[in-house]
């Protein structure tokens, strides 16, 4: 399970907007804030990191789970 990191761009913004209400926002826009995975599902790619072979939309397959990051192959 990978848990989003959730916070404001200003430090007086924490007061109006709590981490608890960031992590309650549903959106089909966002990810959700706890995502469960697991090697061998398919998954997509959201950002732009290496075009034109890593673009938005494009489907992964997840090859491992590390601590801090997922391996996957297009």
């Amino acid at each position: 399970m990978y848990e989003s990191k959730n916070r404001t761009g200003n430090d007086e913004d924490i007061f109006q907007y709590p981490v608890e209400f960031l992590e309650s926002i549903e959106s089909g826009r966002l990810a959700p804030h706890k995502l469960v995975l697991k090697v061998g599902v398919p998954i997509m790619l959201l950002k732009n990191l290496q075009p034109p072979q890593l673009c938005n939309g494009t489907l992964l397959v997840v090859r491992r789970l590390n601590r801090f990051n997922i391996e996957a192959e297009i």
